[in-house]
């Protein structure tokens, strides 16, 4: 009998600590979409108040026994096999505190992402193609299996955007952004091989009123006569290159850039078929200063034989400051991914 009763206080008391765990955690994200949405002291205070009443079920009896419950929510947690100095690799990783402002929920995104980055290192070990060559070789025969299971295990999103949007459709075409409220009139957007489908750049066009420009030379007469009616973007029948090539109706990055006296942009949108693995490390080894904030790349040949490319074309992105925060596959061109990255300097 004694068993039973400290058995069923011992789940009582466990169900208690949910609850109050999930009220904090849902007043948590509440207090996060104030902060974005700008809602003003008032509303802030008011949350914060109700949040408060929230988070006192976390001080009756049954929960202060042993060690006080909110630590689990605003105190230190060291990640999983993370050791090492703040702010370098496997740097402790702690939860964001629920009355964090922007600034303090930025420092523990990067902390995170630090430690996130510690721990994908461990795990792959010294040689990362070897890794991906490896996942390949397990699943053989299974080459759809093997294509998610490489970027989901391996290249998984390592930086927490907690303020992440999709931006345009939520089918094809929809782009993630982290923090579109980055964004305003003086932005500079970059969209290269939109294909006529431009729901991403009307909707920030809609918003935010940035200048967007729209490079394809692939598109039809009747798909190219459609967007160079468009008032959201100025349409430009030009594809991407490594080397500008005029004949071919192809530009480089730094040309466009230069032509249209963009010397920044803060969205750079690509789907170019593959010439991402030689154009986007060529920008990128051609800047001293970052060319763009957000990089949203459409990444294709996700096989077996483009295994070293592939793993190298994303170290590279990565070694120049951006941090991948989203990642998800392309159900209609399986053999294709898209990812989203921002800056470091915009963290």
């Amino acid at each position: 009998m004694r068993a039973a009763a400290a058995a069923s206080s011992a789940a009582r008391t466990a169900s208690s600590l949910h609850s109050a765990l999930l009220a904090a955690n849902l007043c948590g994200v509440a207090l996060l979409l104030l902060l974005h949405l700008r809602s003003d002291g008032g509303d802030q205070r008011a949350a914060a108040s109700n949040c408060q009443q929230a988070l006192g079920a976390l001080d009756s009896p049954q929960i202060m026994a042993g060690e006080d419950s909110r630590e689990l929510l605003s105190g230190g947690v060291i990640a999983e096999g993370a050791e090492g100095g703040e702010g370098g690799e496997g740097a402790c990783a702690t939860s964001a505190p629920l009355n964090a402002g922007s600034k303090e929920l930025l420092q523990w995104s990067e902390q995170l992402y630090r430690t996130n980055v510690a721990r994908r290192n461990a795990a792959v070990g010294k040689d990362p193609v070897k890794f991906v060559l490896d996942w390949f070789k397990m699943t053989e025969g299974r080459p759809y299996k093997a294509r998610a299971a490489f970027m989901f295990e391996v290249f998984a999103p390592a930086y927490p955007c907690l303020m992440e949007e999709r931006l345009g459709t939520w089918l094809d075409g929809g782009k993630w952004v982290c923090r579109p409220s980055l964004l305003n009139a003086s932005s500079v957007v970059y969209s290269i091989g939109s294909d006529g489908k431009d729901s991403f750049e009307e909707e920030i066009y809609s918003r935010f009123k940035s200048q967007i420009h729209v490079f394809d030379h692939t598109l039809t007469p009747r798909k190219k006569a459609k967007v160079e009616r468009k008032r959201a973007y100025k349409f430009h029948p030009i594809g991407l290159a490594v080397s500008s090539n005029e004949s071919a109706s192809l530009s480089s990055f730094k040309d466009l850039t230069t032509v249209l006296g963009h010397s920044f942009v803060d969205v750079f949108k690509v789907d170019c078929e593959s010439c991402e693995y030689d154009v986007i490390p060529s920008i990128l080894d051609s800047y001293t200063t970052p060319p763009f904030g957000q990089l949203l790349i459409e990444i294709h040949d996700l096989d077996r034989s483009n295994a070293d490319r592939l793993t190298r074309f994303l170290h590279k992105i990565e070694s120049h400051g951006y941090r991948m925060f989203h990642i998800e596959l392309n159900w209609r061109q399986l053999m294709s991914l898209e990812a989203a990255y921002i800056h470091e300097s915009l963290c």
